[in-house]
C-alpha cells in the first residue's frame, strides 16, 4: 500500500502567479511523511516483507539534485529511497517493498515491537516503530548536504495516524459505493419483476 500525501497550497500571493516575484522559500527540505509497515499473514501472524514509503517536501527556492533518504532502525539496518531530482516547492514520494532478512516473530519489526492495526477490510498491519535516524542527502547550488531529521519520532507517529485515518475513510467510501450499487441493482430487479407481473 502506498500512500503519497498531496500538499494543498490554499493561499499564494497573486504576484507570484504573474512571475513578478517568488516566495522566499525555506532553507532546507523536509521529511513530510514516512511509514514502514508489514501486512501480517492471517494464519501465522507473520510477514517477510517491509513496505516503506516517504515524502520529501522541497520548500526551498531551487531544484534539488541527487536526493536520497536513508533511514536506520534500532537493529542498525538502513533503508534508502532514491528521489533523484525534487523541484522547488514540490513534494515527491517514493515507495519500496523490501525483503526482510527473516520472517517477523512476536510482532517484532526492526528490533522493537511494532504497532499493530487491524484495518476495517480485515488486513492486519504492523507498523515499524523502531526507526532511530533519518538523513536526507541532496545537492543544490551550494554543494552537497546531509540533513539529519531531528523530529523523526513525531513524524513517524503523525504519518501512522494519517495512514490509519486514510484507510478508514477509503473503506467507508468503498462501502458507500457498494451500497449505492446494490441499491440500484435491487431497484432494477424490482422494476423488471413488476414489469413481468403486469
Amino acid at each position: 500500500m502506498q500512500k503519497v500525501l498531496l500538499l494543498l497550497i490554499t493561499a499564494v500571493p497573486a504576484l507570484f502567479f504573474y512571475g513578478c516575484c517568488e516566495p522566499k522559500g525555506e532553507k532546507e527540505p523536509q521529511l513530510a511523511y514516512i511509514v514502514a509497515y508489514s501486512v501480517l499473514d492471517k494464519q501465522y501472524n507473520t510477514s517477510s516483507r517491509l513496505d516503506l514509503t516517504a515524502d520529501i517536501w522541497n520548500g526551498t527556492s531551487e531544484d534539488l539534485k541527487m536526493v536520497q533518504l536513508t533511514v536506520t532502525d534500532s537493529e542498525g539496518k538502513s533503508y534508502t529511497l532514491d528521489y533523484q531530482d525534487v523541484g522547488k516547492f514540490t513534494q515527491e514520494g517514493r515507495y519500496s517493498a523490501i525483503p526482510l532478512d527473516a520472517p517477523i516473530q512476536n510482532r517484532s519489526l526492526g528490533g522493537a515491537t511494532g504497532v499493530e492495526h487491524l484495518a476495517d477490510n480485515g488486513m492486519n498491519f504492523l507498523f515499524m516503530d523502531s526507526l532511530e535516524s533519518a538523513v536526507i542527502r541532496y545537492q543544490d547550488s551550494a554543494g552537497l548536504h546531509e540533513l539529519l531529521i531531528k523530529n523523526l519520532p513525531q513524524i513517524v507517529a503523525k504519518s501512522r495516524e494519517e495512514t490509519i485515518e486514510w484507510m478508514r475513510k477509503e473503506h467507508e467510501e468503498r462501502e458507500r459505493i457498494l451500497e449505492e450499487l446494490k441499491s440500484k441493482a435491487d431497484a432494477e430487479i424490482s422494476k423488471r419483476r413488476a414489469a413481468q407481473n403486469k
